[in-house]
């Protein structure tokens, strides 16, 4: 393996799992049932998630410097898998809120940024061919999580799903950071 392929393949497989936030509209009718909230509350929960990413995404930077990788990757997709967790249990909006709008959104924001810096980085002659990977990674995961989590909500439920999606990113930061 060329010593820019293991940074690089990392980084997609890393984005990948992180893109699934924006399978966010599966949820939105299971919550509004079980949460007995209206689809502007539920809705409110995507939108707060990427505020949440987007500050983290032009703030997060400097962390990456002072911080391992394979640590960062931990923090990111072990936060993004406590913030699914704490959705999963939400017995109210503000606690689907906390758990993906702010901890996922922030976690997931942290795990993004840090793809995108660390691919460009390992791959200075080849930036444009790591950012479209990594990019294109992000928008698969939320594509492909739509297949993989819509059955499981129907045969298990909203919150059964986040938490086979919060194990799925835990193991994927487990098998980056390595």
């Amino acid at each position: 393996m060329r010593s820019w392929d293991r940074p690089l393949l990392a980084c997609v497989l890393l984005s990948g799992a992180l893109g699934t936030i924006h399978s966010f509209s599966l949820f939105i009718e299971p919550f509004e049932a079980d949460l007995g909230a209206g689809r502007g509350g539920v809705a409110s929960v995507y939108s707060v998630a990427l505020v949440t990413l987007t500050v983290v995404v032009l703030v997060g930077h400097p962390l990456f410097r002072r911080v391992p990788g394979p640590m960062v990757a931990l923090l990111a997709t072990g936060g993004a898998a406590v913030g699914l967790l704490l959705a999963a249990s939400a017995s109210s909006l503000v606690g689907l809120l906390i758990g993906y709008g702010i901890v996922f959104g922030g976690c997931n924001g942290l795990g993004y940024a840090f793809s995108l810096q660390r691919a460009a980085e390992a791959n200075p002659d080849r930036r444009g061919l790591a950012l479209g990977l990594v990019t294109a990674a992000y928008a698969l995961g939320g594509g492909g999580a739509a297949f993989l989590l819509g059955s499981r909500i129907d045969t298990s439920g909203a919150a059964s799903a986040m938490r086979s999606l919060a194990m799925a990113i835990a193991i994927t930061g487990l098998i980056v950071a390595a």
